[in-house]
This record gives structure tokens, C-alpha cells and sequence, in this order.
């Protein structure tokens, strides 16, 4: 129920509400910049949502696990016996690709996979020619898509589209002789 987004200069929080038939609505979302994060305070904020819609409504709240975060939600369970703290998998799933993103042989072959994507970004001729080749041999999927850092599943991405590019990549290269 609960998704907190920071910039440089506001700390925002959202609270979203999934009803049965999995429709997502905006409940509110509030700059919480000024106040002090503690597990009471956005235990008092999420109870606020919760009694604004009706409590019974409820049958969990989702949120990552910040420890304030945790406190709050405990502090509502023990409230309403009947809500379940979760954790929140996609944020979990998030912190295990950025751990793993981060060891050196997968930096290195993003790296790598970086290096291909832009050379046919930047070049005309070799994009061209490559964009060319996937037409008159479609690919699944598409073209070649950027490594873009803010989006977990995109170092998949990237790497997939060289692997399912990769006839293109080397008839476009030996044409150029690029790559040796």
C-alpha cells in the first residue's frame, strides 16, 4: 500500500490501493519531506488512509523494508490484526539484481553490451545497416535496446538484444569490418 519515491529535493509517498479485481488507484500522495520518518509517524500516516476508506477493506499492506517501514507496518498489524505486513517482491527483486549487476564479470559484460548498443546508436551507416539487416530477417523482440541504469530488467535487456541480434551484428561487421 505504501511506495515512497525520493528526489533530490522532496520525499514523497504514495499510497496506492489494489482491490480484488487487481484495478490500482492513487489514494493520496503526500510530501513528507519536513517530518520525521519514524515507524509511529507513518504508522499514524497509513492508519489515516486505512480509516479514510474503512479499515475492514483491508487484507495486507506492501511496502520494501525500511526499518521504520517495518515498524510502522507492525504497528498496524497489531492494530488490525487482520492486515498483513508484506514485503514488497519487485523491490526485493530490484536489491538482488543491483547486488548482482554489481560484481565484476556482470559490470564487465554490461560494459561490453554498452559498447555494442552505442556504436550502432552512433553510427548512421552501422545502425542503418544493421536496422536493414533485422528487417529483411526479423528478430523477435526487436532491435538492439539500451543499457538505461534506473530500470533493473533492462541489463537483460540489453544483453538479449545483442544475443538475439547477433547474425546482424556480425554480417554488419564484417561488412564494415569493424569488430576483428
Amino acid at each position: 500500500m505504501d511506495d515512497r519515491y525520493t528526489d533530490l529535493n522532496s520525499t514523497l509517498y504514495v499510497f496506492v490501493i489494489i482491490i480484488s479485481d487487481k484495478k490500482e488507484y492513487v489514494h493520496s500522495l503526500k510530501n513528507f519531506s519536513k517530518n520525521s520518518h519514524t515507524g509511529e509517524f507513518l504508522c499514524n500516516e497509513i492508519s489515516q488512509v486505512l480509516n479514510n476508506v474503512s479499515s475492514e477493506k483491508f487484507c495486507a499492506i506492501v511496502s520494501d523494508h525500511a526499518a521504520n517501514i517495518i515498524l510502522a507496518k507492525k504497528l498496524i498489524a497489531d492494530q488490525y490484526p487482520y492486515i498483513l505486513p508484506m514485503h514488497c517482491i519487485a523491490h526485493h527483486i530490484n536489491l538482488l539484481t543491483n547486488d548482482i549487476m554489481k560484481l565484476n564479470w556482470t559490470s564487465k559484460i554490461i560494459m561490453e553490451c554498452k559498447k555494442v548498443v552505442k556504436f550502432f546508436k552512433k553510427s548512421h551507416t552501422a545502425g542503418e545497416l544493421l536496422r536493414e539487416k533485422i528487417a529483411k530477417n526479423p528478430v523477435k523482440g526487436g532491435g538492439l535496446k539500451q543499457y538505461i541504469i534506473t530500470r533493473w530488467t533492462i541489463s537483460f535487456d540489453c544483453a538479449d538484444s545483442i544475443f538475439r541480434c547477433q547474425i546482424g551484428i556480425q554480417n554488419v561487421s564484417k561488412y564494415l569490418c569493424i569488430f576483428n
